[in-house]
Parts: C-alpha cells; sequence; structure tokens
C-alpha cells in the first residue's frame, strides 16, 4: 500500500500551467515532503498509524524469515494486505529457496531481507524466469521498500 502524490501533484501542475489564466507555474522542492502535498482521509490516516505502528516493532534490513511471516501476518490481521500479499511476501518459504542449488535459508537468522529478495530477484532475471513471476518479486520488493520506510 503505497500512496504517491507525485504523479497527481505534477498532473494538476501541468492543467495549472496549461490554463491561461495561472501566472506562476507550481513547483515542489526537495525540502517538501508527501505529506505537504495532499491530505488524507481519516480512514487512510488510521491505517498509515496502524502500519508504523506494526512496522516499529521490526526491521525489514536486519530480520529473520520467521519474523517476516510474523510482519506479514499483523500486516494481514489488520487490514493492511490482503491474502495474496501475505502469500506474495511469504514466498518461498520452508527452509527452501526458489532458486535450485542455492543454501538453504536458516528461517531463524537475521538478515537485510530487501537485499535478499533483491538478489534473488536479479538470479532470477540471469536465469531468465517468466515475466508475470518477476513482477510478483518486483511488487514483493515495492512492498518491502514502503514497510522499511515506515519503520
Amino acid at each position: 500500500m503505497q500512496v504517491s502524490s507525485i504523479n497527481s501533484y505534477q498532473q494538476v501542475s501541468t492543467l495549472q500551467q496549461n490554463n491561461s489564466s495561472y501566472s506562476t507555474p507550481a513547483t515542489t522542492t526537495k525540502a517538501q515532503s508527501p505529506e505537504d502535498l495532499f491530505t488524507l482521509s481519516p480512514l487512510a490516516q488510521n491505517k498509515m498509524d496502524a502500519a508504523k505502528d506494526i512496522m516499529s516493532k521490526y526491521d525489514v534490513r536486519n530480520m529473520s524469515f520467521n519474523s517476516l511471516e510474523k510482519m506479514s501476518s499483523e500486516l494481514r490481521d489488520a487490514g493492511l494486505m490482503t491474502d495474496q500479499e501475505y502469500l506474495m511476501m511469504n514466498t518461498p518459504n520452508n527452509n527452501k529457496s526458489s532458486l535450485p542449488d542455492l543454501v538453504k535459508t536458516d528461517m531463524n537468522k537475521p538478515v537485510d531481507i530487501i537485499a535478499t529478495f533483491e538478489k534473488e530477484l536479479e538470479a532470477k532475471k540471469r536465469l531468465g524466469q517468466n515475466e508475470e513471476l518477476l513482477v510478483i518479486e518486483k511488487n514483493r520488493l515495492k512492498s518491502l521498500r514502503f514497510f522499511d520506510s515506515l519503520s
């Protein structure tokens, strides 16, 4: 669940620039945060707060695969992740790598989960894995990066 205001902001800015009654183009600076560009509804704010509360307990850059499963379960139970997203986040599992001939994973050993899945994605690309499966891997990484940004 990633809320991106940049594209919407750019579209509004372009529309405003094309409007003859608008004289000064809208700009953004790096000092502005995404929260400065839009307002969240109370429901969305509650979900963001709940996600931040859950993520305050986890470090995606230093956690075990068992902790990843626990974190995913908490997010799903809080209504912040669908069952499909939960399964995406926790596959592969059961001490098996999804790539052949790789060392078995210690499910209790803390690792940089994002770096691990980045390496796995690169290996799968080199092996020519099906594009639909690569999209799942990319979505998992996108979600992990977002959750990491909340912690």
